[in-house]
């Protein structure tokens, strides 16, 4: 019985605060029609071009980047095309080359020894092109054509029979590839190539 009095005494306790409140209160809040209407946006004027003022170059539109970009790609793996008179400058350059990388430590070759030699490791070298550089896992490798054989050489593959890669005793010695420059040996004998 006591419990039905306290739930009596709560309700008579909530009741009047779930009332409607004064009339006093209703009648501050005013009818819809009383409300001001919103004043309109203000009216943003066109900004003129600041180009004219500034003398700024105004970027490419997104469609104009897309369309400067070509489609496809170039294969990496194509020759590269010849040029006029490539022929006369690879020549020059291999005998060049050669001159500058044939060893002769005590510099006893006479000038018609050392033409022979260049002779010599110009023959052994006709139609070798060094066509690329793969850098890949900290291993260097250059790709080769020569005599119809195209394949890629490590440091310290050696020509011989079977490896049609190379002419016979000769090894790699050493790829630089922040010169471009590939190192061959054979004895005492050193030729340099470019990678074209």
């Amino acid at each position: 019985m006591l419990v039905r009095a306290a739930a009596v005494a709560i309700a008579l306790l909530v009741l009047p605060a779930c009332g409607g409140g004064d009339e006093q209160d209703s009648a501050e809040t005013p009818a819809a029609d009383e409300i001001p209407a919103a004043a309109p946006p203000p009216v943003i004027e066109a900004v003129p071009p600041a180009v004219a003022t500034t003398g700024l170059t105004p970027l490419p539109t997104a469609q104009r980047v897309v369309d400067g970009i070509p489609l496809g790609r170039d294969d990496p793996f194509l020759p590269a095309p010849a040029l006029e008179g490539t022929a006369e400058l690879v020549a020059a350059q291999l005998e060049a080359e050669a001159i500058l990388a044939t060893m002769d430590p005590d510099g006893g070759l006479s000038q018609q020894d050392r033409a022979a030699v260049i002779e010599e490791i110009n023959s052994t070298f006709e139609g070798l092109e060094i066509t690329g550089f793969i850098r890949s896992r900290g291993r260097q490798r250059v790709l080769v054509d020569f005599n119809g054989q195209t394949g890629d050489l490590a440091v310290g593959y050696v020509g011989g029979a079977g490896r049609r890669l190379l002419p016979d005793g000769w090894t790699l010695e050493s790829i630089r590839a922040d010169t471009g420059v590939v190192i061959f040996r054979n004895g005492n004998r050193v030729a340099e190539r470019r990678i074209l």
